[in-house]
This record gives structure tokens, sequence and C-alpha cells, in this order.
């Protein structure tokens, strides 16, 4: 009975980490959302650059 507590808390354990890292290397909707943003802004930015050099010429 000792040996399958035993192991049941070193499952508990490893299950916890797996957890951890899962939440560690997964990022929230959020944070996409944020950094799609974020390169959609400088994609327009270098268009408008863009459209001003094809405007000069």
């Amino acid at each position: 009975m000792h040996e399958k507590f035993s192991e049941l808390a070193r499952i508990t354990i490893l299950l916890n980490r797996t957890r951890e890292e899962i939440a560690r290397d997964n990022v929230t909707k959020a944070e996409v959302e944020k950094i799609t943003e974020h390169i959609d802004q400088r994609f327009n930015r270098l268009e408008e650059k863009i459209d001003r050099l094809i405007e000069r010429r």
C-alpha cells in the first residue's frame, strides 16, 4: 500500500510539472492578437513608405 501511495505522489508531481511546462510554452489568444496587431502596424508603415517612394518617381 505504501508503495502505491509513493507512486501516486510521484505521478502527481510529474503531472504538475507537465502542466507548468504546457502553460509556459503556450501563448494565450490575447498574446497572439497583440503580436498580430503589432505586425500589422509594422506592415502598414512599410506599405506607406513604399507608396511614398513610388509616388516620388
